[in-house]
């Protein structure tokens, strides 16, 4: 079977027969490398990992040969996406993030190196590899966490653009309730004025 991965034989079979994570691989690659619309690279990357996570659900039965080729296509992603020295400088300088957040981000970009220079060594019996398990999962869930945030604020905005829609209408009718009123009122008043000046 040559370079094909557990993932690529399974991905045909999961969402609705989408491509093959090759080429959905380099689908999103070309997306990061074209700099195109960071929400699509997230989203598309999100889905990336989900499958990656669907296939590798736990350290119990891996293949690691699969998983050492599956999971450095997804480290190299994770790497092109979130560690660049743009964004870190970006983060030292901005003085609304807080110091823990800061060292969030730092312990999980430290953590993406020493993934991404121990997949060779890891051990067919993948229990042996503690350090290196315990470092993966923690960098699967700061991106978990990531992704959650940014769902919930997402919901949190679309539910104050609603709100905030609901209220503009009311405003509406109320102007438009207030200006009938008024023009009523005027013509009431410009009959009465008229009556009074004859």
């Amino acid at each position: 079977m040559g370079n094909t991965s557990v993932i690529d034989m399974k991905f045909d079979n999961l969402e609705y027969n989408k491509p093959t994570l090759n080429s959905y691989y380099y689908k999103l690659y070309d997306l990061i490398l074209k700099k195109n619309n960071e929400t699509e690279v997230f989203n598309k990357f999100y889905k990336y990992m989900k499958l990656f996570l669907t296939i590798y659900p736990n350290e119990n039965n891996i293949n690691i040969t699969n998983f050492k080729y599956d999971g450095k296509k997804l480290f190299e992603i994770i790497c092109k996406i979130f560690d660049s020295d743009e964004i870190i400088e970006e983060i030292n300088k901005d003085n609304d993030i807080l110091k823990k957040e800061k060292n969030e981000y730092m312990e999980f970009i430290n953590n993406i190196h020493y993934i991404t220079s121990n997949f060779d060594n890891l051990y067919s019996d993948f229990n042996n590899n503690t350090e290196f398990v315990t470092k993966f999962k923690e960098t699967i869930n700061f991106l978990e966490k990531k992704n959650n945030d940014m769902l919930e604020l997402t919901n949190t905005m679309q539910s104050l653009h609603n709100s905030l829609k609901k209220l503009s209408d009311r405003i509406t009718d109320v102007a438009n309730t207030l200006t009938t009123t008024i023009n009523k009122d005027d013509e009431i008043i410009s009959e009465s004025e008229l009556m009074e000046k004859k």
